[in-house]
């Protein structure tokens, strides 16, 4: 992202997260509010109430919401290529939660303030390769997803290139992947009919 940086994006590092997340910090989603951060956009029926190709605002080119962005990544809504299906339905969608450990970072706080943090990510699935495979590996980590140099995603994805398009300009952004996992653990989690199965004995 440093050379992002150096080519100054307008708005500074917060727009510059924007894009990268397709989301403001306080959750607006770059869809409904392109400009600037709206917390009026948290409430449940508004946070989520988007799509990419929506009236009267067609975002095809990703000039509001990037086509690396993370959210757009691994979850194209109504943007999703034709030769995949049309509109991105429910097939690869996945239930998740994030749980956040180590120290807050605050950037008001300057340099030095490196602890350890990241995140526990859990997802609920019914078919690894279909869902949670697939967005990694179709959707996140392909360069050409949805388009031809769209990049990686920043977020989740493999270092690369990506085009950020901007009121007809587009501009080369050199990601360099910071998030890395450490460890990783498929569980089988059988459904509550299966539990109860099992309690009376009958498997």
């Amino acid at each position: 992202m440093e050379q992002a940086r150096q080519k100054d994006i307008d708005g500074g590092d917060d727009r510059l997260a924007a894009k990268a997340v397709g989301r403001w910090r306080s959750g607006a989603p770059l869809a409904l509010a392109p400009d600037q951060d709206d917390r009026a956009m948290r409430v449940p029926n508004k946070i989520n109430n988007f799509d990419f190709r929506q009236e009267p605002v067609n975002d095809d080119e990703g000039e509001r919401t990037p086509r690396f962005a993370h959210i757009r990544k691994t979850y194209p809504r109504d943007a999703r290529p034709r030769e995949e299906g049309g509109h991105a339905d429910n097939l690869h969608r996945i239930v998740r939660r994030g749980i956040p450990f180590g120290l807050h970072f605050d950037p008001a706080l300057g340099r030095g303030q490196d602890a350890e943090r990241g995140l526990i990510f859990n997802a609920h699935c019914a078919d690894l390769d279909d869902q949670f495979e697939f967005i990694q590996r179709i959707w996140s980590n392909n360069v050409n997803f949805q388009q031809r140099g769209d990049g990686p995603d920043p977020v989740i994805g493999t270092e690369g290139q990506a085009t950020l398009h901007e009121e007809g300009a587009t501009q080369q952004l050199d990601f360099r992947r910071f998030v890395h996992t450490t460890g990783a653990l498929y569980a089988f989690a059988p459904s509550k009919r299966t539990l109860q199965r099992l309690a009376n004995g009958d498997l």
